[in-house]
């Protein structure tokens, strides 16, 4: 009997085991859902124009130039053809670590998105134009 002076079922008694593996269940679902929002929060990249990734494109355009000027002191001091401009290239095999791409994490590659380059030479070898993309959408270009 019950305070209330009502018998106990033992179908009451019953219910309260039920309500507890559902109440632990839930927090368990709960925890692993805040769980996996932390993590994908965590892991979001930075926003495009972020000081550090923006500063990390250039410091690849350096790197870069780098390997384009050595190229061409070996060459007589003619600048590289664009597809001597790549990981894969010659100036490639002069760079020990190839810059990556903050936004990707994948080496830089020609093209126009951001953290990657756009190198144009001249058509006698003279003069070249290597423009790193930051994500506000400029460029950080060089010479």
């Amino acid at each position: 009997m019950t305070q209330t002076g009502q018998p106990t079922s033992s179908r009451a008694r019953r219910r309260s085991p039920l309500k507890l593996v559902l109440i632990v269940v839930g927090a368990l679902i709960l925890f692993a859902c805040s769980t996996a929002i932390a993590a994908l929060l965590l892991r979001s990249p930075a926003p495009a124009d972020h000081p550090t990734y923006n500063a990390a494109v250039r410091e690849g355009v350096f790197v870069l130039s780098g390997g384009i000027r050595e190229w061409s002191a070996a060459h007589d001091d003619r600048f590289p053809p664009v597809e001597e401009v790549g990981r894969s290239g010659g100036v490639g095999k002069l760079i020990d670590k190839w810059p990556a791409n903050p936004y990707t994490r994948e080496p830089v590659k020609p093209g126009p998105d951001p953290g990657d380059y756009t190198y144009t030479v001249s058509a006698d070898g003279l003069n070249y134009r290597l423009s790193g993309h930051l994500g506000d959408g400029t460029d950080f270009t060089i010479p």
